[in-house]
C-alpha cells in the first residue's frame, strides 16, 4: 500500500509566520512554491514559482521557464550521485553477455567471453560449486597422501590427541599389543645400552606364554633377589645374596646350591677348594667297587686271599710270637749257606730270582679290592690297561653323585657368585642391560617414535595428551568438549600449512576473558570481550563493532545490493534500511508489517 505524505497547503497568498510553526514547511498550490519558518520567525521561501529564461550555469532555463537544458560535457563524474544511473540506462546488450573490460589500461566497457571470465575471477574451465561431499572426497584422493600437505582435523575418525607420535617423545596409558608374525615385532634400535625399565611395582616381571597358559617368568621381588620360574614344571631358580646365595626351589623347598664362596651339594656343604683337579684324577685312578671303611675282619679276610709265600708280607707277629720267640738262623746247625747275591740262587732250587713286574703288581692289587663293594662303592680290576673302576652303586643326599658331578661340569671355571648385573656379559647368553621406563597399564614410557594402525584411547577423563617442554594439555574435560590449557596469559591453537610451516591464522584466547581469530600476524581479527562487545578487525583496524543494542560501523560507506532477487520479509518489532535506488524483480515479494518500516534513502 503506497504511503501519502502531505504538507500544509494553501493559493492565492504566501502563507504568514502566525501560519507556521518553527520548521514546518507550507506549499502555494496554485504557483508550486514551497516555504518554511525559520529560527528568527520569519517565513522564507524555499523553492517553486518557476524559473526565469537564461544560462544558469551548466543549464540554460527557456519557454518561461518550462524547459531546462543541459550544456554539453556539464555532467562530470564528480556530479554524479553513487547509483545515480540505473542498469536500465545503460547501452542495451545481447543474451548471456558479461561486460567489463581486459584489455590494459582504462577504456570503455567491453563484451567478455567465458574466457575472459574465468581468467579475471581465477577459475578453472568446468569448476563447479556444487560438489557433493563424495565428489571432493573422490578429488582429494587423487592428490592425497605423502607430501600433499593436507592437515586433517581427525584420522579414521581419531583426532590426534588419540595416537602416539613417532617424531617426538610421548605417552601412553593404554596396552600396547604387538600382533605381528615377523620376527621381531618390537625393535628398539639405539645406540644407549639402556633399552627397557620395569617399574612402578614392588615386583615387576617379564612373562613366556604359551597360548593362553602362563609357561615361565623372570621377576625382580621386593624381598631383594632375582628369580627365574618355570611355571610348567613348578621350579625356580633365585639370585639371592650372602648366606642365601644361589637358590634352586622345586615343589615349594628350596636348596641352596651356592652360598658365600661355598658351593653346596645335598643338605651338607663342598667348598670350592675342596674337589680340585688333582683329586679328580684320584678318582679317577680308584677302581670301581672301592671302599674306605672297611673292617679289620674285613681287611684280614683280603689279604689272606694274597699272603702265604711269596706275598711279601712282614707281620708284626706270627701266629701270636714275635720274632724274638723263634731261634736265630744263625744258632742253627747243618744248616745251608745264606746266599750272599742273586748269582748264587737258582730257580731250580725253588728261588725267585727276578723282580716281580707291574702287571704282577697289579694283578696282586687287582686280586685285593676286585669284587668288594664298601658303602656302595665298587671297585673292578681292569687287567688290560692294569686300572681300577670305582663304581658309585646308591647314594644318599649327602653322596657325590654323577648327577651332581655333570652340574659341577656345567660350571665355568673361575666361576663366581652372581650378586649383581654388571658381572653378567652378553657374551654369556645373560642381557645384562634394563629399560629406560616401564611399559604397562599404568606406567608413563617416553618413546622417540610411536605409530599405530588402531585407535590410541584414553579411558580417564580429565587425561589426554601433555607437551612436557612447554607445560600445554590437551584433553577431553567432559562428554563432547576438548580442553586446552598450559597456564599462560594468552594460548590457543595455531593452524599452519604444515610441520612448521608457514603460519595462517590462530584460535586464541587469553586470562582478561578475551577470545577469538589472529590473522597470520598474530593480530586480532575477531575479538569477543566476554559480556561487553564483539569487534570485527582488518589489519588491526577495527572496521565493526556489536555493542549490547548497538552495531558501530568504522567505515564511511555501508555498502548493500540494489536488486531485492528473493521474497523478503521484515522481522516483527524491527525496522529496515537501504541506500536507493532499489529494483525489486519481478515475482519477488518484499513483506512489512504494520509494526515495521522499510526505509529507502
Amino acid at each position: 500500500m503506497a504511503v501519502t505524505i502531505k504538507l500544509k497547503n494553501a493559493s492565492g497568498s504566501d502563507p504568514s509566520a502566525s501560519d507556521l510553526v518553527l520548521g514546518e514547511l507550507a506549499v502555494r498550490t496554485d504557483n508550486g512554491k514551497i516555504f518554511l519558518k525559520k529560527d528568527d520567525g520569519n517565513v522564507a521561501e524555499v523553492s517553486g514559482g518557476g524559473i526565469d529564461d537564461g544560462d544558469k550555469g551548466d543549464i540554460t532555463v527557456s519557454n518561461s521557464g518550462a524547459t531546462f537544458t543541459i550544456d554539453n560535457s556539464a555532467i562530470t563524474t564528480g556530479k554524479l550521485n553513487n547509483s545515480a544511473v540505473t542498469f536500465a540506462k545503460l547501452q542495451d546488450i545481447s543474451q548471456n553477455i558479461i561486460v567489463g573490460r581486459v584489455s590494459s589500461g582504462s577504456g570503455q566497457i567491453q563484451s567478455l567471453t567465458a574466457a575472459n571470465v574465468r581468467t579475471i575471477i581465477n577459475v578453472e574451465d568446468g569448476a563447479t560449486a556444487d560438489q557433493s561431499a563424495s565428489e571432493i572426497l573422490t578429488l582429494l584422493k587423487t592428490v592425497d597422501g605423502s607430501g600433499s600437505g593436507l592437515d586433517a582435523d581427525t584420522l579414521d575418525g581419531l583426532g590426534a590427541p588419540s595416537f602416539v607420535r613417532s617424531s617426538a617423545d610421548d605417552t601412553m596409558s593404554g596396552i600396547l599389543s604387538l600382533t605381528s608374525s615377523s620376527q621381531y615385532p618390537l625393535n628398539i634400535n639405539g645406540s644407549d645400552n639402556g633399552k627397557i625399565v620395569l617399574q612402578g611395582a614392588n615386583n615387576p616381571y617379564i612373562r613366556w606364554r604359551e597360548g593362553s597358559t602362563d609357561k615361565a617368568y623372570i621377576q625382580w621381588s621386593t624381598s631383594g633377589y632375582l628369580q627365574l620360574a618355570n611355571e610348567e614344571a613348578g621350579e625356580i631358580l633365585r639370585l639371592k645374596d650372602g648366606a642365601n646365595g644361589l637358590v634352586w626351589s622345586v615343589g615349594g623347598t628350596e636348596h641352596v646350591v651356592y652360598h658365600d664362596n661355598n658351593l653346596t651339594v645335598g643338605d651338607g656343604g663342598l667348598t670350592q677348594n675342596n674337589f680340585t683337579n688333582s683329586d679328580h684324577s684320584k678318582l679317577d685312578g680308584i677302581e670301581s667297587g672301592a671302599t674306605a671303611d672297611q673292617s679289620a675282619s674285613e681287611i684280614l679276610t683280603l689279604i689272606k686271599t694274597v699272603d702265604g709265600s711269596g706275598s711279601g708280607l712282614d707281620a708284626d707277629l706270627l701266629d701270636g710270637s714275635t720274632g724274638a720267640d723263634y731261634l736265630n738262623y744263625n744258632n742253627f746247625t747243618n744248616t745251608p749257606t745264606i746266599p750272599s747275591n742273586n748269582n748264587q740262587l737258582t730257580n731250580g732250587a725253588g728261588y725267585i730270582t727276578a723282580t716281580l713286574t707291574n702287571e704282577q703288581v697289579q694283578d696282586i692289587v687287582g686280586g685285593m679290592v676286585t669284587g668288594n663293594t664298601e658303602s656302595g662303592i665298587t671297585v673292578t680290576y681292569q687287567d688290560g690297561d692294569g686300572t681300577l673302576d670305582f663304581s658309585v652303586a646308591s647314594q644318599t643326599d649327602n653322596n657325590f653323585t654323577t648327577t651332581l658331578k655333570n652340574k659341577l661340569d656345567g660350571i665355568a671355571a673361575s666361576a663366581t657368585n652372581v650378586t649383581n648385573n654388571n658381572q653378567l656379559t652378553n657374551g654369556a647368553g645373560y642381557t645384562t642391560y634394563t629399560a629406560n621406563q616401564a611399559v604397562n597399564t599404568s606406567s608413563q614410557p617416553t618413546f622417540l617414535d610411536v605409530y599405530t594402525n588402531g585407535w590410541f584411547r584414553n579411558n580417564q577423563s580429565g587425561e589426554g595428551m601433555y607437551n612436557q617442554a612447554n607445560g600445554m594439555h590437551w584433553y577431553s574435560g567432559g562428554a563432547g568438549y576438548m580442553d586446552i590449557g598450559g597456564g599462560q596469559s594468552g594460548q590457543g591453537i595455531r593452524c599452519r600449512d604444515n610441520h612448521n610451516g608457514t603460519l595462517r591464522g590462530y584460535f586464541y584466547y587469553d586470562n582478561s576473558n578475551r577470545i577469538g581469530i589472529l590473522d597470520g600476524d598474530g593480530n586480532w581479527a575477531v575479538r569477543v570481550d566476554k559480556d561487553v562487545s564483539v569487534d570485527f578487525r582488518v589489519n588491526s583496524t577495527i572496521e565493526l563493532t556489536v555493542l549490547p543494542d548497538t552495531v558501530r560501523c568504522e567505515g564511511a560507506f555501508f555498502e548493500n545490493n540494489q536488486t531485492v532477487a528473493a521474497n523478503k520479509t521484515i522481522s516483527d518489532g524491527y525496522n529496515a534500511m537501504s541506500a536507493g535506488p532499489i529494483t525489486v524483480n519481478n515475482s519477488v515479494t518484499v513483506t512489512v508489517g504494520s509494526g515495521e518500516v522499510w526505509t529507502i534513502i
